[in-house]
């Protein structure tokens, strides 16, 4: 099953015993049959967290979300920027974090791409409900490159090299997002 696309259909009827999808799903209602029939020895009292432990052993990234999801659970959901948002890894962390229910998940990059490429990792882009911004077809771009320009020019950088800047650096474009409010965070860090 390693490096196939998982997805229901005439050749994939009966699940994988290794499709990521069913290993955190399936198993808690086996254990909550179990436990309302009296065969469970041992009671699972947060079935949530029972859940969530599942998740974070199937995937680190899920793991590491975890860790940080008691803190913002009980705060009001973040819309969080994930700049390298064409990138596979960043695709499954940033459907994890909005799953979860910790925030609002923002793809920064190409649509057509960032669609190919979750098609790549068994996600239906029609169903993953991700927001994507392309940073160069942006409608915000005028009020980005005004922001950064007037924080650059004294470093030597003319409004054209900005905004080149904003148009083809996913970082610059998001860190933009999340100086003028309009994301609470930024994840990058993937590629370089």
């Amino acid at each position: 099953y390693h490096g196939r696309a998982l997805k229901f259909g005439p050749d994939y009827i009966i699940p994988a015993p290794f499709d990521p999808r069913l290993i955190w799903y399936v198993p808690p209602f086996i254990a909550q049959a179990a436990m309302d029939t009296g065969v469970a020895r041992k009671p699972i009292e947060d079935m949530d967290a029972y859940r969530a432990s599942l998740a974070q052993r199937l995937d680190p990234t899920a793991g590491f979300l975890q860790k940080i999801s008691g803190s913002v659970l009980s705060a009001a959901k973040k819309r969080i920027v994930f700049a390298e948002g064409e990138e596979p890894a960043v695709i499954r962390a940033a459907y994890a974090f909005q799953t979860q229910g910790l925030g609002q998940a923002v793809l920064c990059g190409r649509e057509e791409l960032v669609h190919q490429n979750m098609r790549l990792v068994g996600l239906d882009p029609a169903e993953t409900h991700l927001e994507i911004i392309n940073a160069r077809l942006s409608d915000r771009n005028p009020e980005y490159v005004e922001f950064l320009y007037k924080r650059l020019q004294r470093d030597g950088y003319l409004k054209r090299d900005v905004q080149r800047l904003i148009n083809q650096d996913r970082n610059s474009f998001a860190a933009s997002m999340v100086a003028l409010g309009h994301a609470d965070g930024m994840v990058t860090g993937v590629t370089r």
